[in-house]
């Protein structure tokens, strides 16, 4: 007795399985919203001697049109200093990352750090790319021009 009871359930739920297959039902397709974004560059390493947490990074491309700025990052304190650098493709801003083209990082002046330019020039590729960095001579600083105070004291 039992097992004829549970016939109709079962026939039940075999219908219900059936129905996105006869149309009754349309499944939602996903829909594209535009080409996705083009991926870039991420150079990531230990950061170099002299390099200080918290630093800004500036990606210069240089190509034989030139040199432009495509991107940045930050010296990280991870269990050690480390840095992370984005740099965009051609194909986000005009002049960037490209095939033949290479990328050279420039560390910003921080607090009593100057700013460095690294020796190496690394080829662009698209993807993460870890890389060894040595930085050069500290930029000189040309002068300094005396400010005056306006807090009301002479």
């Amino acid at each position: 007795m039992l097992r004829l009871s549970f016939i109709p359930i079962a026939a039940g739920l075999l219908a219900l399985a059936a129905l996105p297959a006869l149309g009754l039902f349309p499944a939602r397709d996903a829909e594209a919203q535009g080409a996705p974004p083009t991926i870039g560059m991420v150079l990531y390493g230990d950061a170099p001697a002299g390099a200080v947490s918290g630093q800004k990074i500036t990606a210069l491309v240089v190509g034989a049109s030139g040199t432009t700025t495509c991107g940045s990052g930050e010296v990280l304190d991870s269990g050690g200093l480390k840095f992370v650098v984005r740099v965009r493709p051609s194909s986000a801003l005009t002049g960037c990352g490209e095939p033949g083209k290479s990328v050279q990082l420039f560390f910003n002046a921080a607090g009593t750090t100057s700013g460095r330019l690294a020796t190496q020039q690394i080829p662009w590729q698209i993807g993460p790319k870890l890389a060894t960095i040595t930085l050069g001579d500290a930029l000189p600083v040309r002068g300094r021009l005396p400010m005056a105070a306006r807090d009301g004291v002479k």
